[in-house]
């Protein structure tokens, strides 16, 4: 079983489509998906909304939404015993998803996690 059909299974993560449209001023420009995501957690009155995209995090902060990244959830998981290294996490997540992190926040993150940096890492 993958990682998302357990999170489905666990009842952690739903498919939860927006009722109405959501309103243009959340997402004036915006993705699609960011926009989306903004609109579904202001409709579900959500205590936080995962966002990556910049410009995305600064419209949640403007409209007063709480948010966290991938790397950030990441992070809580690894201190939670959830998975047992970030750094292969981060690893997995570039090979995969062609996922972009800076080598400097890389490592401070690697350091908050409590984990030795491999030999090479964060290049």
């Amino acid at each position: 079983m993958g990682s998302f059909d357990a999170a489905f299974s666990d009842g952690w993560l739903r498919i939860s489509p927006l009722q109405p449209p959501s309103p243009a001023a959340i997402g004036v420009g915006l993705y699609p998906g960011e926009t989306e995501a903004l609109g579904l957690a202001v409709e579900k009155r959500a205590e936080v909304v995962l966002l990556d995209d910049g410009d995305a995090r600064r419209r949640a902060a403007e409209i007063g939404m709480r948010f966290i990244g991938m790397l950030g959830v990441l992070l809580r998981a690894r201190q939670a015993g959830r998975v047992p290294a970030l750094h292969e996490e981060i690893r997995r997540l570039r090979q995969e998803a062609r996922f972009f992190i800076a080598a400097k926040l890389e490592v401070e993150l690697v350091i908050a996690a409590g984990e030795n940096l491999p030999f090479g890492f964060g290049s």
